[in-house]
């Protein structure tokens, strides 16, 4: 029997996992491009003392279940630390703890009613099943409205800031909803910490056990391809690179949209104008190995609200994971989300630890640029969907106007934030619709 020839393009999660599901059926013969020369994507595992971490900061709560029980379908199960976290907020020069009931009670750059306000309102959210009621709201307005603008500007308004930039006052309130829904549920019944999962020694092992299986079922993993093209031919769909062309009977594309429209041939006009409405804020996360903690307290996730410091968050990887996995060396990121052409995407590599070791003394006083043993920059100019309150109506269909072309990214998971479970989740479902 003849094998249906299917392409995949991308080796990131999202294209891994679709990969994965489809290569059990034997009716199915995979393929895999991959531009970069690891699988991955966003993932970009590097190693310290024979351990591995990845370039972009990551974790699971005890509700990604996709992901989970992808894990341990792939045996790697025993792997998987349920950890206690704890989260912080850094506000006018001091942090503040953060990450429970309490510590919402407890936060002083508040008074009493904008507290009891706050924490009222996240118990609403957390029960809300009809999030539909908020796609066309704005969640800077809902979030003034219901909270105070005391709230929104302490708490609220530097989040959606380091997040969407200039977009910030579009945001929708689904987004948020579904954020702060999710922070609450993280916790579970009766739990007062939120628990987070981790893969010990990286998410590096997860990577090659699903590459290992995509293999061992007869699929092909081609990695430092650049695709020139992807367009129709009589009815399946050809994969142009290096002057040479790959006809599939179909292919999935899981880039980033902008990429997507750039590589297919033959889009109507309407839907390129369609996807162009879908727009990206950058992802650039400096990873620092010091040899020193950096955040007094141990605190694994600090909020940055302080507006002087160019910086969304800083964590500690460390003060969630034991030092001993890392040589005992401390690992910290230092995420941003600026937009694809603000000057720090452009800014050489050393001018950024520069600019970063200006502003990390005034979180820990002790700091010395001296600390520093390695850094490793990354950036990704399409990692953060604007998702506005017209986003809804602009997310493109799996099925593309070209039969057999089918389109599975990260923009379209909504109104949920992307994640890697959720990518997993996203897989399972298109194939499903797809009746694949």
């Amino acid at each position: 029997m003849e094998r249906t020839k299917i392409g995949i393009v991308g080796g990131g999660i999202q294209g891994l996992s679709l990969a994965y599901f489809l290569s059990q059926n034997p009716a199915y013969q995979v393929t895999i491009f991959e531009r970069n020369q690891n699988l991955g994507g966003l993932l970009g595992l590097l190693e310290i003392n024979g351990t591995g971490f990845e370039g972009f900061y990551h974790h699971w709560s005890g509700q990604d279940s996709d992901i989970i029980e992808l894990v341990e379908e792939l045996g790697l199960g025993g792997r998987l630390l349920h950890l206690n976290s704890r989260t912080g907020i850094f506000y006018g020069n001091t942090i503040y703890p953060f990450g429970t009931p309490m510590d919402l009670l407890r936060f002083r750059p508040l008074g009493l009613i904008d507290r009891l306000r706050v924490g009222f309102t996240v118990l609403y959210l957390k029960r809300v099943k009809n999030w539909q009621r908020f796609e066309k709201v704005r969640a800077a307005d809902w979030l003034k409205k219901t909270m105070g603008q005391r709230a929104y500007d302490v708490i609220w308004e530097p989040l959606l800031r380091g997040k969407f930039g200039e977009y910030k006052e579009e945001v929708s309130m689904a987004w948020m909803w579904h954020r702060l829904s999710w922070r609450a549920n993280a916790r579970g019944k009766g739990a007062v910490k939120e628990e987070l999962v981790y893969p010990r020694y990286g998410f590096g092992a997860i990577i090659d056990a699903l590459a290992k299986k995509i293999r061992d079922n007869g699929g092909i993993i081609r990695t430092g391809i650049t695709i020139d093209s992807i367009f129709g031919e009589d009815g399946r769909i050809a994969i142009a690179s290096g002057g040479q062309e790959e006809i599939f009977d179909k292919v999935f594309v899981t880039t980033p949209v902008n990429v997507f429209s750039r590589l297919v041939k033959g889009l109507p006009d309407e839907y390129l104008n369609k996807l162009k409405q879908i727009k990206y804020r950058a992802a650039h996360v400096t990873t620092l190995v010091l040899n020193h903690s950096l955040i007094p307290g141990g605190y694994y996730w600090l909020n940055i609200n302080n507006r002087e410091i160019p910086l969304l968050a800083v964590i500690e990887h460390t003060n969630l994971l034991p030092k001993e996995d890392y040589g005992g060396k401390t690992l910290v990121y230092l995420g941003n989300y600026p937009g694809p052409d603000d000057e720090i995407m452009k800014m050489d590599n050393e001018k950024v630890i520069d600019l970063y070791c200006r502003h990390l003394p005034k979180i820990n006083p002790e700091f010395k640029k001296e600390w520093i043993d390695k850094y490793y920059i990354f950036k990704d100019p399409a990692a953060q969907p604007i998702v506005d309150i017209n986003y809804k109506s602009s997310l493109p269909d799996y099925q593309t106007p070209i039969p057999n072309l089918h389109l599975v990214t990260m923009a379209q998971i909504y109104p949920e934030d992307r994640g890697t479970s959720k990518a997993v989740e996203q897989s399972k479902k298109v194939l499903q619709k797809l009746g694949l």
